[in-house]
């Protein structure tokens, strides 16, 4: 369905083009997603969602289950939504040519038509600091594979973006993550934690796997080391990708340094690009835990160019399955089956 710009408000957004173009980012929660999405933004032709807008899971999974009403309240959800700023900033006209394209919007219940309210209002509220004009692509994030099908057959002209990071690092971080949820201290994370976000991780990375395999040419895999060692190679690399427009180096070195980063379940916060978290895991997972993880996540790992051995071959994933319980034995079981699938080695896999 046609989503046509109002003129009273075409020069202060994206063209009709350019909001075709979304670079949907995708990675483990605890994977380095939100460091590599903040880092897209240095690019002066890039419009990134300051916040998750989360978006397929409170709009769109609910268009037809709430009445309209209820739903546009849905849609302003996001902290970038800023009615204030675009009342105070738009004319009368600009802002009931708005008020019209958003209802238009909702009546048709139309995913990329909804979708796309959320770069233009940004960009009217003038929060982004962009010049519209200059916009080539936007961004937005998630931690959820579940929607991707739809949104490539939405947006033809969108690129994904698969950001991984070694499944250890992901366990111990996603694990203590669950623990201070809990109210529980670090040092008492628990086992079941542990193998449940491996076998999270596992699963996330298959579909991705999955989906790049189904889409050619519409997906990269980024690694989250590869972006802690070599910013500006990574970061330009997706520029390429997403819209053909690497930066120059000594530039985007410089507007990296900037980046604010850190971990919520440690004492760390940074600026710029750190490799403190690449060893974290090494140091803090015992080596139990340690085994339990390369042998849940092993053959996928090894598709993602992550040099994991499972201990002791095939036997150790059915000596683990004993010790892990019935319901993640029963994901580790699917997850074997999914790899028997995908095939391939980690060579023939975009990275």
């Amino acid at each position: 369905m046609s989503f046509e710009i109002p003129r009273e408000i075409a020069a202060l957004v994206p063209s009709s083009d350019v909001l075709d173009r979304l670079v949907y980012l995708i990675g483990p929660a605890r994977g380095g997603t939100s460091i590599i999405h903040r880092s897209m933004n240095v690019h002066p032709n890039t419009l990134v969602l300051p916040n998750v807008s989360y978006f397929m899971q409170r709009v769109w999974r609910y268009r037809n289950k709430v009445h309209e009403r209820l739903l546009h309240d849905i849609l302003r959800m996001p902290g970038f939504w800023d009615n204030n700023a675009l009342r105070s900033r738009l004319s009368e006209e600009q802002y009931s040519a708005h008020r019209q394209l958003v209802n238009a919007a909702l009546a048709s219940r139309d995913l990329a038509q909804l979708y796309k309210l959320y770069p233009l209002t940004y960009s009217l509220t003038g929060a982004s600091g962009k010049d519209p004009g200059a916009v080539k692509v936007w961004h937005d994030k998630q931690n959820d594979w579940r929607y991707l099908d739809p949104l490539a057959k939405a947006f033809p002209k969108a690129k994904f973006i698969f950001v991984m990071r070694d499944p250890r690092s992901v366990a111990l971080s996603g694990s203590l993550r669950v623990s201070a949820k809990a109210g529980e201290v670090a040092e008492a994370r628990k086992r079941d934690d542990v193998v449940n976000v491996a076998l999270y991780w596992r699963f996330l990375s298959q579909r991705c796997l999955d989906f790049a395999k189904g889409y050619p040419g519409r997906a990269i895999f980024v690694r989250f080391e590869d972006f802690m060692t070599s910013p500006v190679e990574t970061m330009n690399r997706v520029f390429s990708f997403t819209m053909d427009a690497p930066m120059e180096e000594a530039a985007l070195r410089t507007a990296l340094a900037t980046v604010r980063g850190g971990g919520t379940n440690v004492t760390s916060e940074y600026t710029g690009v750190s490799t403190e978290p690449l060893a974290r895991w090494k140091e803090a997972l015992g080596a139990q835990e340690i085994d339990m993880i390369e042998v849940l996540t092993a053959p996928t790992a090894r598709k993602l160019g992550y040099d994991i051995e499972r201990p002791d071959g095939a036997f150790a994933m059915l000596r683990r399955l004993r010790e892990v319980g019935g319901r993640a034995a029963a994901k580790a079981l699917l997850c074997e089956g999914y790899d028997l699938k995908l095939g391939s080695t980690a060579a023939e896999w975009p990275r």
